[in-house]
């Protein structure tokens, strides 16, 4: 099956750390079908981050990366979380 991307609705949850996902996949589990996240994290790498989320909600799909930055800024978002 082809899909028209014309016609794909996709919503994206942007957040700023790593245990505001977690907190936002509990209240949301099943309306998110795709973490995309950082490595470099306050608090929990990337990795750390996926070994949790595969404890707490089983096989969820999680899309690392490395978005280098010199230096952790308040307003970085670390975790983008996809409703498709």
């Amino acid at each position: 099956m082809i899909l028209n991307p014309s016609v794909i609705e996709i919503t994206v949850i942007a957040v700023d750390y790593p245990k505001k996902a977690l907190s936002t996949l509990k209240n949301q589990r099943d309306n998110i079908d795709l973490i995309i996240t950082d490595y470099y994290m306050p608090g929990m790498n990337g990795l750390q981050l996926k070994k949790q989320i595969t404890q707490e909600f089983g096989n969820l799909s999680v899309l690392g990366n490395i978005f280098y930055s010199l230096q952790f800024k308040s307003n970085y978002v670390f975790c983008l979380l996809v409703i498709v």
